[in-house]
């Protein structure tokens, strides 16, 4: 375990900072609803996957994303490679996601959505 980490079963706040330090993203972290959905939440903003662990078909839902602003999804591996991408036009609704071909392990979704970045993690099997 990493020296300071913390395990809980809680809802965590957590903020991500970039490599200059700026401030990235705040928000609620991995808030499990009870139907093995995973939910990222800084407010306005959302980003769910569904089911979490998954096997071949992963539900994105996201909202409260700017409809007038470039965006992008990614999966990311842990160590922070790209995997998958596609560009969106509509954050504001259901994404669906092949992973099928991914071997099992634990990977990110990254949503890129103007200068607003949302990462939420999902566990393929």
């Amino acid at each position: 375990m990493i020296k300071g980490a913390v395990t809980t079963s809680e809802i965590v706040y957590v903020s991500v900072k970039a490599p200059d330090n700026s401030l990235v993203n705040t928000g609620i972290s991995s808030q499990n609803n009870g139907n093995n959905a995973k939910l990222f939440s800084t407010g306005s903003l959302s980003l769910k996957t569904s089911p979490n662990p998954v096997k071949n078909i992963l539900n994105i839902y996201t909202s409260g994303f700017d409809q007038n602003k470039k965006s992008a999804v990614s999966v990311v591996s842990v160590s922070g490679a790209l995997i998958k991408g596609l560009q969106s036009n509509n954050l504001n609704k259901k994404i669906t996601l092949d992973v099928s071909s991914l071997n099992a392990g634990v990977y990110f979704i990254k949503v890129i959505n103007g200068d607003k970045v949302v990462y939420t993690k999902f566990i393929k099997l």
